[in-house]
């Protein structure tokens, strides 16, 4: 059984539109998620080469499978860490080793944001794990992943501690990646506090690009 010491952060509403996804506090500030910042300024080149390689209409089969499989792992992950019963899938069975490693979890599903970047995000888990309260970040993949291909999750990662500690004071001891891949092999990627300051000026330079893009969009 999992300890529960959940931390209150501030609430705040999520909207969804087609082409982005914001929250918005009680002063009616708006936020831009965090999956919108990244998806908008990331290179889209492998992804449109990948595209062109298999077909538009098998590529997006495929991306509307992988969505689906990561929503029902992520609701799994989630359950398991609220101590719920239900019937484990393969995939899940994998990386409950993994989980079992929490102790105690402090944040679930929690919407973050940061007035100084000007961003919000729903983290997925921020709990104690091998003794240090970690940032932890679920992903789910059809094959194993290089340290240097996943980039766009550290910033993911950073954004989430920065937003942390900016709403509780309290400062993490590391960002962790856990991959699963579809036949069962579990990878973890971690960044330390240290680290982590290098991908929140890296998630800057995105912001910026994100803003300017915006900008452009709205006089153009």
């Amino acid at each position: 059984m999992f300890e529960h010491d959940f931390i209150e952060v501030p609430k705040l509403k999520q909207v969804t539109n087609p082409n982005e996804r914001y929250y918005e506090n009680s002063n009616g500030s708006r936020f831009p998620s965090i999956t919108t910042v990244l998806g908008q300024t990331k290179d889209m080149t492998k992804l449109m080469e990948w595209k062109k390689r298999v077909g538009e209409e098998e590529a997006n089969r495929i991306s509307r499978k992988a969505t689906t499989h990561g929503t029902k792992f992520h609701k799994e992950c989630e359950r398991y860490l609220l101590n719920e019963d239900f019937e484990h899938s393969l995939l899940f069975r994998a990386v409950r080793p993994t989980l079992d490693r929490i102790i105690s979890v402090k944040c679930l599903e929690t919407v973050l944001y940061s007035e100084y970047l000007g961003v919000a995000g729903t983290v997925d888990c921020i709990a104690e794990m091998d003794g240090e309260l970690s940032v932890i970040d679920f992903k789910t993949s059809r094959t194993t992943k290089k340290e240097e291909w996943i980039d766009d999750y550290f910033i993911q990662a950073a954004f989430y501690f920065y937003a942390f500690y900016e709403r509780t004071k309290i400062l993490p001891s590391n960002t962790k990646i856990i991959v699963t891949t579809n036949d069962g092999k579990v990878q973890e990627f971690t960044q330390s506090a240290r680290n982590n300051k290098y991908w929140v000026e890296r998630l800057k330079t995105r912001i910026n690009l994100y803003n300017s893009k915006r900008e452009e969009s709205q006089h153009g």
